[in-house]
């Protein structure tokens, strides 16, 4: 068995957002989703990969803000991927409450 490779996905310049892709020899797990409208990034990152959309079998988001769960409805439909997140969250996902963009990582 290989070791997975891991990614980074660059969303915003100068490193300030981006996301994973753990690539392994079954599929790809993609950590974090980026800011809306992040998915043709994400996929240009799975193509020089040898990889697509279908290839992801689990989206995880490591926390409520938009630059890093922007884009993971849209990623969950395209990919079939179920999405992993932490249940103290759930206000944001279900849109009761409004996400925010980090301040500093």
């Amino acid at each position: 068995m290989n070791t997975p490779s891991i990614i980074t996905v660059p969303v915003l310049p100068f490193g300030m957002v981006h996301c994973h892709l753990v690539i392994g020899e079954t599929g790809c797990v993609l950590v974090d989703t980026g800011t809306p409208g992040s998915e043709g990034k994400i996929e240009r990152a799975l193509k020089e990969n040898g990889r697509g959309f279908r290839d992801v079998t689990l989206i995880v988001i490591t926390h409520a803000h938009t630059d890093h769960a922007g884009s993971a409805a849209r990623l969950r439909e395209l990919t079939g991927a179920p999405i992993l997140a932490h249940v103290g969250d759930l206000d944001y996902y279900e849109r009761r409450k409004e996400m925010t963009y980090c301040v500093a990582h």
